[in-house]
């Protein structure tokens, strides 16, 4: 009898230091999830812009500078893995306000799916001197709407805004900065007297480089 007791006191620490020690495992995996759930996580890369004709590679840069209007393609690119989850026709593009559909073809690429626009197979979709607007839409097969509008810039701007300016390359003068065209006549919108079908008109201007 005189060795019992000391026996059950031993057994009684080891359960005590167990739960102990069970306690503040558990204290530490909640630590641990709760400082893991309060991180900001950063989103992945849904969509990429590229231009060829200024030979500028995919970028996932909302706004982008270019010399010039002269655009005739503007590939969109879906990237994976939310590609992967998302069907052809599921997505849309705009230009400038104008829903790209009858100018599109989507495809698919390395990277996920590429939204192919040519701009000039229709005039209403090529880029003007001043700020352009591509947007893009992207549903997957469980409803989620992914988004993204991208601005591209061209280097010259519109200095008025009742006329359109707009500069051609040739193919030799990619990436180069056409020359600064400011037009000094006519200062305001051309308008007809009543009863008049056509007039003269005095156009001047300067070109710099």
């Amino acid at each position: 009898m005189s060795h019992s007791a000391p026996i059950r006191r031993r057994s009684n620490n080891r359960r005590t230091r167990k739960l102990f020690l069970v306690l503040v495992s558990g204290i530490a995996a909640l630590i641990v999830q709760t400082m893991t759930a309060s991180q900001p996580q950063t989103p992945p890369v849904v969509f990429e812009i590229e231009l060829p004709d200024f030979e500028l590679p995919a970028s996932s840069r909302t706004e982008l500078v270019v010399p010039s209007a002269d655009a005739s393609q503007v590939f969109v690119h879906i990237l994976k893995p939310v590609a992967d989850i998302i069907d052809y026709h599921s997505i849309r593009t705009s230009v400038n306000g104008e829903a790209a559909g009858p100018i599109s073809e989507v495809v698919s690429g390395h990277k996920g799916k590429i939204v192919k626009m040519n701009l000039r197979s229709r005039p209403e979709y090529e880029f003007v001197t001043g700020r352009n607007a591509i947007e893009v839409w992207a549903q997957t097969r469980r409803g989620r709407m992914y988004y993204a509008s991208f601005v591209i810039q061209t280097a010259t701007g519109n200095w008025n805004a009742d006329f359109v300016y707009q500069t051609q390359q040739t193919p030799s003068a990619k990436n180069t900065i056409p020359p600064q065209v400011v037009l000094l006549e006519p200062e305001r919108v051309v308008e007809f007297p009543r009863g008049l079908k056509s007039m003269a008109v005095k156009i001047s201007g300067i070109a710099t480089a």
